[in-house]
């Protein structure tokens, strides 16, 4: 009996069988792609070998595991007893709590961006002119001799990020 062959586990690839197994010669499975070769002392049942994935079923069991704990919400027989629906809704916790952790981090970002914003929106007073361009340049002096020159456009910016989110 043969089997077909599955994919190259390397490459992803098509495989075929370079020779059939007798009691005299070996069985040979190679890559069309890449040329991985497997050469076996199958006589019946050729391609089992090519076709064996050990992590790929393993991974395979694990994944139906999940899909049954998360759709039943039940423990999980046979599944190496450690994978249980407690075990995955811990799992979600932990989820959350990282995800709870990184908008904390995100917002206290965010009140450290807008308190860098705001001396811009000071800058740009309360009467401001709307009917400047945003081109215009503003120069604003820090220290004695340095200048910077900003954009009406920039420290407008400034102003609407502000006030978006108040």
């Amino acid at each position: 009996m043969t089997q077909e062959l599955k994919a190259c586990p390397f490459c992803d690839h098509e495989a075929e069988f370079e020779r059939i197994g007798t009691p005299r010669q070996s069985t040979i499975c190679q890559c069309t792609h890449c040329g991985a070769t497997l050469e076996t002392g199958e006589e019946w049942d050729h391609g089992r070998d090519w076709n064996t994935r050990p992590r790929e079923d393993a991974l395979e069991a694990e994944l139906e595991a999940l899909k049954l704990a998360l759709m039943g919400g039940e423990d999980v027989p046979g599944y190496a007893a450690s994978l249980s629906a407690s075990r995955v809704i811990e799992s979600h916790q932990q989820h959350q709590r990282d995800l709870t952790g990184f908008r904390e981090s995100l917002e206290a970002e965010n009140v450290r961006l807008r308190e860098a914003l705001e001396p811009f929106d000071d800058a740009l007073g309360e009467d401001s002119d709307d009917d400047q361009p945003d081109d215009l340049q503003v120069t604003m002096k820090y220290g004695r001799t340095t200048n910077y020159a900003l954009k009406l456009g920039d420290l407008r910016r400034a102003r609407t990020a502000l006030g978006e989110t108040q």
